[in-house]
């Protein structure tokens, strides 16, 4: 945008009184190696989701839990590349909000998807108590879609703002997706260790151990 100018009248002592509509660093218009990435892996989550709906066997439900993951997982990445528009991000700010959905969603889904593909499924009460933290994430951040745009634009436009709120909550969700990871793994070895004795090898779930051990490799990266 282009600079504002006045020019008063000869002798005018008027005061001026305006607002900047928006910064020109609140978000940045570029295509980057960082975008690329973002555009390929939503573009790739799609076509997996439609993939995995067009295989038929006997595990629909896996396979949907495991769809529903995925297309989360795809929104949130392009929530985060929308906001890197400056017209986007001008227009819905508080969309950068949105990638925090998975904080606290993604792993209970994961293991809900692993007890469905094992059919060691929990109740419905215990699948609820999973999701508790979730929804308080969702009450907690109510306090950001109720506070003014400029409130919010400035938690994120100055480095110097303090936002312990931000810290706090990714910690919690450190720690949880930690716990969840532990919890993962134990479902999974439990299963090997019971079928080991009837199957040389389990094809469905021997790729399991190589995405537990990635998953590690990303809680100790985060």
């Amino acid at each position: 945008r282009a600079n504002s100018e006045f020019t008063p009248a000869n002798g005018s002592a008027n005061r001026i009184l305006d607002t900047v509509a928006h910064w020109e660093d609140q978000s940045r218009r570029s295509f980057n190696p960082y975008t690329l990435i973002l555009v390929l892996t939503t573009i790739q989550g799609i076509l997996l989701i439609l993939i995995i709906q067009s295989y038929e066997n006997n595990n629909r439900k896996a396979n949907n839990i495991l769809s529903l993951l995925i297309l989360l997982l795809s929104l949130a990445l392009a929530a985060r590349l929308a906001i890197y528009d400056r017209e986007t991000y001008n227009a819905l700010p508080k969309l950068a909000l949105f990638p925090d959905v998975i904080y606290f969603l993604y792993a209970p889904l994961f293991l809900l998807y692993i007890r469905r593909l094992l059919n060691t499924a929990a109740s419905k009460q215990n699948l609820w108590v999973y999701l508790l933290p979730f929804f308080g994430q969702l009450v907690f951040y109510l306090i950001f879609f109720s506070e003014p745009v400029h409130s919010f634009v400035e938690r994120g436009l100055y480095q110097s703002y303090p936002a312990p709120i931000y810290k706090v909550v990714g910690a919690l969700a450190l720690v949880f997706n930690i716990w969840y990871w532990f919890r993962i793994r134990k479902t999974v070895w439990k299963y090997l260790n019971e079928v080991e004795h009837s199957f040389s090898n389990d094809q469905n779930i021997q790729y399991l151990k190589a995405i537990i051990s990635f998953k590690a490799v990303c809680l100790i990266t985060w």
